[in-house]
């Protein structure tokens, strides 16, 4: 693995892992392991290996990395995104909305995190709760053309003919 990725892996903390294009996960997970052999707080180490757990399908594992993620530093939003979108793909939408609000609830002014959590809302049949989320994410990044076409394409579905039309306008504007 290249010096630069090795890095990164144990300083940012991803939602995603963006070492697909290396598929190197059981060198990434090893070497993100002895980072936590020497410190055992790295919440990013944790998190990240989390992500190369779930890219192989190690999901208890994934699972207890983000949890450890989180306990060792339960004010970084991401861990609380991963082991969401692990509950959600899980059928376990009470425990992905609740990591999900976690996330939201420490970094209120992220847009993508409005979204993911409205996704979620719309995959479980509450409408209501996705237009509330994804009118907040388009409060925070007005620019984001999706959204929009998301929001207008739940409004349709709902009988609100203007709401739906003034969204894609806005959509089509951008």
């Amino acid at each position: 693995m290249e010096p630069m990725y090795r890095d990164e892996l144990i300083t940012i903390p991803y939602a995603v892992l963006i070492y697909d294009e290396i598929e190197e996960y059981e060198e990434v997970i090893a070497d993100l392991a002895g980072e936590i052999e020497k410190n055992s707080n790295n919440y990013v180490a944790y998190n990240n290996r989390g992500l190369a757990l779930a890219e192989i399908g190690r999901i208890e594992e994934a699972l207890n990395d983000f949890t450890k993620a989180i306990e060792c530093s339960p004010t970084g939003p991401m861990p609380y995104c991963n082991r969401g979108k692990i509950w959600e793909n899980r059928n376990q939408s009470e425990a992905a909305i609740e990591d999900y609000t976690s996330a939201i609830a420490l970094q209120p002014d992220e847009a993508t995190l409005w979204r993911i959590r409205a996704f979620l809302f719309m995959k479980i049949g509450n409408y209501a709760a996705t237009i509330a989320d994804l009118s907040q994410a388009i409060d925070l990044n007005p620019r984001f053309r999706h959204t929009y076409e998301v929001r207008a394409e739940l409004r349709k579905l709902l009988g609100d003919d203007f709401g739906c039309r003034s969204d894609l306008e806005k959509a089509a504007q951008l």
